[in-house]
């Protein structure tokens, strides 16, 4: 295989990284050779690419049993080329704006890379943080795909982007119709996935903006149901009547076909006022009700916290009491997070036992109920 001319990274180089990147996608019999898509030399400095890999420590160790240790170049078959390319600038200081503007597939990529040599995902996380930054400027909330923001998902949560995280999962529980997925890129084969752990709390987060929103435009059904005023029928009938016009209601089942966005998008219409001639008890602000029911559903998730995911993985005992602190006694839930978020972003981030949750759960409820007493 002949060298190709290398691109030099570093005044220090001395030695030649050859990245040669199959073609996949071709078919062919196993005792064929692969189909090459392309290649590229690089001029790194040896003893940067020991430093940052063990992998590299290991093969080119002048001491150990590798033949990589002498040879020159050194050859990395089934890579992709690109990834590569941004590592080796990475780890040799090198910035490149224009590596900013690869695809979510590639960053995939990068990250398959760092699991494959051991190089330590922490160096990327200024490059990803560039990265995240031009493609949330090209992709507004308004213009992105679901399928694209289920592939986001895997990124930011590896590159530990907090911001990006919450953006991506908040905007998925509110924008997403039914079960909320992770997706990879069409040209991506590779098997890089989430802890189910989580996929699990964000449909959990997002069946509860149903559950609230529910709670909230239903409360005043409630008492009319107990009134006992003969005008209670009309106004009822007249409320969910309005509320189906709008197609809100039933509740169950237009959420089941839409998104919770699109709910209260559609509660923004909702006009009723009782007939003339009501009781106090029907005449109620029910305009004002829903307003309040949409607003504050809205506002209710502020997506995963990363920091919360990793506090509250099951560590120790004192780790696990700290995590739950932040609920005792109306405390401050977003406590040492890099995003801002309220207390069901905190209560769905939890990534620990079940079991310990519930027992938390019930230190807390009965110490705000010994504190209620001493009031």
């Amino acid at each position: 295989m002949s060298v190709l001319n290398p691109i030099c990274l570093t005044q220090s180089s001395d030695l030649i990284i050859q990245v040669v990147e199959y073609d996949n996608t071709i078919a062919r019999p196993a005792d064929q050779p692969p189909v090459i898509l392309r290649q590229q030399c690089y001029a790194v400095d040896r003893d940067i690419l020991r430093e940052s890999s063990e992998h590299f420590n290991t093969i080119l160790d002048p001491k150990g049993k590798f033949q990589e240790a002498t040879m020159n170049p050194v050859v990395l078959k089934d890579d992709n080329v690109t990834a590569m390319e941004i590592w080796f600038r990475v780890l040799h200081q090198q910035k490149n704006k224009d590596s900013h503007g690869v695809s979510i597939s590639i960053v995939r990529q990068l990250v398959s890379a760092a699991d494959k040599y051991f190089f330590d995902i922490r160096s990327l996380y200024e490059w990803f943080e560039d990265w995240y930054t031009q493609w949330e400027t090209h992709n507004r909330r308004s213009h992105i795909k679901i399928t694209m923001l289920c592939e986001m998902l895997y990124p930011t949560w590896r590159l530990n982007h907090a911001e990006g995280f919450a953006f991506i999962t908040e905007t998925l529980a509110y924008y997403d119709i039914g079960h909320i997925t992770e997706a990879r890129p069409d040209d991506d084969n590779l098997h890089l996935h989430l802890p189910s752990r989580i996929i699990q709390q964000l449909n959990a987060a997002k069946g509860r903006l149903r559950n609230v929103l529910h709670q909230r435009l239903f409360e005043v059904t409630k008492k009319l149901f107990e009134a006992n005023c003969s005008c209670k029928e009309k106004t009822l009938f007249g409320y969910e009547k309005a509320l189906y016009d709008i197609h809100v209601w039933p509740l169950e089942s237009e959420a089941s076909r839409n998104s919770i966005r699109t709910i209260l998008d559609r509660l923004g219409n909702f006009k009723y006022e009782a007939a003339s001639g009501s009781c106090v008890n029907c005449t109620r602000d029910y305009n004002s009700i829903v307003k309040g029911a949409s607003i504050y559903t809205a506002g209710y998730f502020d997506g995963l916290c990363l920091d919360c995911l990793d506090k509250s993985k099951p560590k120790t005992k004192d780790e696990d009491t700290f995590y739950w602190e932040h609920d005792h006694f109306g405390g401050k839930y977003d406590t040492g997070c890099r995003i801002d978020h309220g207390q069901p972003t905190w209560y769905f981030s939890f990534m620990g036992r079940k079991e310990d949750r519930d027992r938390f759960l019930r230190i807390v409820r009965q110490a705000k109920r010994d504190l209620s007493f001493l009031e």
